[in-house]
């Protein structure tokens, strides 16, 4: 392969587990994605991008394993690209223009359906983020919707499993957040929230279908706490806002119950972490674990699978 990794941006596989692809990078912002077969233990294609890549952006392989996705940048004009491959042959098929730069770890999402791209982008000089969505067998952009606030690190889109309903989380540069909730099918914005507090570095939203709800987690370093949103995406109202022991810790996320009737939410204070319990259909926290020590970055609660039993690193 040429070039070097970027941080954070993984290797991924067809779902045939045949071949694997690897986007690596240039010193001076060239891009490549290399396309290797695994039997063979051979690189079968080297694909020049469009643009560089980001850290955090992965390849996206569409659930067919025939077409992978591939965002990059021009880092000189600050423009991004979405790349539509050809797998099998080792071609760009289209090269989508975006409407800003790429964020840091802010992924593009496919529909269920596997025929729209939902790729967000920001204009740093806007302090504004929007959000492309593409037809990707045309490989165009069919909507392109301005969001109400600024892409946050890490926090992506999300979509419901009928492929109908996007929701994209936003913040202001000083303080405030926003819900941008999206009629995928009409192509507008069908209620615009907004909420306290604002977004942490990759501390994504969690989507509860079965309650017609999303949670989203925000922080307050001035109050020295955090909130949870729960939102109500089919009438577009905010039905709970949780105050939480602390602020959350970036890149560390909530989990949610096997049941999904409650959501465990870690957030610390000063060198001390805290696991709220928090019940999500009337947004009462049921219980406040106390940890040893303090959360650490990226390392996130992990449940036992029969969801009895919860794990938390801390450190002192």
């Amino acid at each position: 392969m040429i070039g070097d990794l970027r941080s954070d941006v993984d290797v991924v596989f067809t779902p045939d587990k045949r071949k694997a692809l690897i986007s690596t990078r240039l010193l001076n912002g060239g891009g490549y994605l290399n396309i290797i077969d695994i039997e063979s233990e051979k690189l079968t294609n080297k694909i020049t991008l469009s643009g560089d890549i980001r850290s955090g952006v992965d390849p996206l392989i569409i659930d067919d394993g025939k077409t992978a996705l591939m965002p990059v940048r021009d880092p000189l004009s600050n423009k991004s690209f979405l790349d539509i491959i050809d797998i099998s042959s080792g071609s760009i098929k289209k090269s989508v223009p975006l409407a800003g730069d790429l964020e840091f770890d802010v992924d593009v999402l496919i529909s269920p359906d596997g025929k729209t791209a939902l790729m967000p982008s920001r204009i740093a000089t806007l302090s504004r983020g929007f959000l492309d969505q593409i037809d990707i067998p045309t490989g165009t952009v069919s909507r392109r919707y301005n969001l109400k606030d600024d892409l946050q690190r890490g926090v992506d889109v999300v979509i419901t499993s009928d492929g109908k309903t996007a929701l994209m989380a936003t913040t202001h540069k000083t303080a405030g957040s926003s819900v941008d909730i999206i009629d995928l099918h009409d192509k507008r914005i069908f209620k615009t929230l907004g909420i306290l507090g604002t977004l942490q570095y990759d501390v994504d939203p969690i989507l509860i279908e079965s309650s017609k709800v999303v949670l989203i987690p925000t922080t307050d370093a001035d109050k020295g706490h955090g909130y949870l949103n729960i939102i109500d995406y089919s009438s577009g109202k905010v039905l709970h806002r949780s105050n939480l022991s602390g602020t959350l810790q970036k890149y560390v996320d909530g989990r949610l119950s096997n049941d999904e009737k409650m959501v465990f939410v870690p957030s610390h204070k000063g060198s001390r972490g805290y696991i709220d319990f928090i019940d999500i259909a009337t947004g009462t926290i049921a219980n406040t674990v106390t940890l040893s020590g303090d959360l650490m970055e990226g390392v996130d609660l992990m449940l036992t699978s029969d969801g009895k039993t919860a794990l938390m690193p801390s450190y002192k």
